[in-house]
């Protein structure tokens, strides 16, 4: 089915809006880092208006789709083919994925997308990977993490290095991420699983050998 000019309009309109709202969000968040409140309120005041002024072109666009479809959102809106302009895939609860389709069926590729699971920290659950499958749909998977692990640094030892409270594990491809360090330093460590269980062993001798 071909497309028309207002579906193209919608696409680069959601694409305008995507990145202006990522980049205004990215610049206010972090150019105060590391400032004093003096110093990050006259930052953020030269930055207003252009930034401002920035936003202002998606608006005019989106205004100009409303003007001809008035119930038009990015989230909602629809092409003229049917197909949602954006999806908004829910790979778990409190978790999704913004999907642009492209205004072309035509030009809608196959293709897989991953990430990790959300978790609290120093806990890994697993990842997910979703498979978008033209010409509208896509089909979510979790993969669950083959072992159960917590990390946290505890007393320092010897070498200035805190040891790490490992849980049990089955094993499996993915890395295990290890918190460590004292009060000075901490970083973070990734291991495979069959050496995070000869770390897990060495640290319980380590601790026996204390008692």
């Amino acid at each position: 089915m071909s497309h028309t000019d207002l579906d193209v309009l919608k696409y680069l309109t959601a694409v305008a809006v995507g990145q202006t709202d990522w980049a205004v969000d990215y610049i206010y968040g972090n150019v105060s880092f590391g400032l004093s409140d003096e110093d990050a309120e006259r930052i953020e005041s030269a930055i207003g208006d252009p930034l401002d002024a920035i936003s202002y072109v998606p608006k005019l666009m989106l205004e100009a789709i409303q003007s001809i479809e008035p119930d038009f959102t990015i989230h909602t809106g629809t092409y003229s083919d049917g197909r949602p302009v954006r999806s908004m895939i829910v790979i778990e609860e409190g978790l999704v994925c913004p999907y642009l389709w492209h205004y072309d069926v035509d030009k809608v590729e196959g293709e897989t997308l991953t990430g990790t699971l959300c978790a609290d920290p120093g806990q890994y659950k697993g990842t997910y990977e979703i498979k978008i499958l033209p010409p509208q749909s896509f089909d979510v998977t979790i993969k669950p993490a083959t072992f159960v692990y917590h990390a946290e640094p505890v007393e320092a030892i010897e070498n200035g290095v805190a040891s790490v409270g490992l849980g049990e594990f089955e094993g499996g491809p993915e890395f295990i991420a290890l918190d460590i360090g004292d009060s000075v330093e901490r970083r973070t460590v990734y291991l495979e699983p069959d050496e995070a269980g000869a770390l897990g062993r060495v640290l319980l001798d380590f601790e026996k050998s204390g008692d």
